[in-house]
């Protein structure tokens, strides 16, 4: 439980703690679990284990605070995407790490209490890229009237 000792760590095990309370009533909650490479090294830890009959799944929780500037701010100004780096930092640093290792299903969980700037669709661009749309025309049989394509 080093993560409460650490100022920057705090409140990412905050929501850490809430998240396996939840979990606890009902499943077997392992916090904080050393994950070790084939040479017996510990490459990082698995914030939350789930065990849930004979399976396991793994939960891993970023929490995103507030852009520190906005917190001061008396102005309008741009805020880049932090989601998304919050997010690949998480998979770069931890979750790519963990799934060498464990087969299981791994969830991240994006706590953003601490961080009312950022919307779903920034968590959603951050994840599955900017949503565009397509327009196709069919140049072959181009219609001139306000008839519609029956299947």
């Amino acid at each position: 439980m080093d993560g409460l000792k650490k100022k920057d760590n705090f409140f990412q095990m905050q929501s850490q703690l809430r998240v396996s309370a939840l979990l606890k009533k009902k499943y077997d909650v392992s916090l904080e679990e050393p994950v070790v490479n084939e040479n017996g090294d510990e490459i990082t830890a698995i914030d939350i284990l789930v065990a849930i009959g004979n399976s396991q799944i793994i939960i891993e929780v970023t929490s995103l605070d507030m852009f520190r500037d906005l917190k001061y701010l008396g102005s309008v100004m741009d805020i880049k995407n932090r989601a998304k780096e919050k997010i690949t930092q998480k998979v770069e640093k931890q979750i790519s790490k963990i799934a060498s290792v464990y087969p299981v299903p791994i969830l991240l969980l994006i706590d953003k209490s601490r961080a009312p700037e950022i919307d779903l669709e920034d968590i959603y661009d951050a994840l599955g890229g900017t949503s565009t749309v397509n327009l196709v025309r069919d140049k072959e049989t181009p219609r001139s009237d306000n008839s519609t394509c029956q299947e």
